[in-house]
Parts: structure tokens; sequence; C-alpha cells
């Protein structure tokens, strides 16, 4: 199935070599394998509730279908430094204002 992000990257094949706790911190290391991890799971899952559909999936699916889909958003929303290719608007999310609910302990 194509999916769009903009900008274009695959969040499960991205790296870097600056992801490491003591470069940025044991938090937001800990948001990025969350944020792999749901998204490899949602991957896993997403041919079997194309068939079945969401209702027939389990809770913990469930929860990581809606994760997925929200960090999917979040990786296509709206960016300032794009607008003139984009031509819409950026948008400011506050750091606050982001939860990634924690599904595995670290």
């Amino acid at each position: 199935m194509l999916k769009i992000f903009f900008p274009a990257f695959d969040p499960l094949v991205s790296s870097s070599n600056n992801v490491n706790p003591e470069f940025i911190g044991q938090r937001h290391y800990n948001a990025i394998l969350e944020t792999k991890y749901i998204l490899q799971k949602y991957k896993e899952i997403e041919d079997v509730m194309l068939i079945l559909g969401f209702d027939e999936l389990d809770d913990e699916s469930k929860t990581i279908v809606k994760k997925a889909l929200q960090l999917q958003k979040f990786f296509s929303q709206n960016f300032y430094m794009t607008e003139h290719f984009t031509l819409k608007s950026g948008v400011f999310v506050n750091l606050e204002d982001i939860q990634l609910v924690q599904l595995r302990k670290f």
C-alpha cells in the first residue's frame, strides 16, 4: 500500500549515528525506539486488519493501529520550511502536546 510522507522517508529504515542516549537523552532515545516498534508492529498486522477489519483486532493491536496512524499523520504534517513548495501553511506542535503511549518497558 502506497503511503506518502512529507518529507519523504521511511522511519523504519532511517537511522543516524546521533541516535544514542548519550547524545539525545534517554527520553528521546526511548521515543525513537517506541516509534519504530509501533510502526513495525503496524506493518505486521496491517494486512490482517484490512481483511478482518479493525473491530476484530485484539486491544493491543487496536492501540498499535491508532498510534501508528497518529505517527503517520505527525510525520506528514506541514513544515514551515516547506511552505513555498507545498503552498500549505506550516504547523507547530508543542512538545507538551505530544504523548507517546509506551507499550514496552525499557
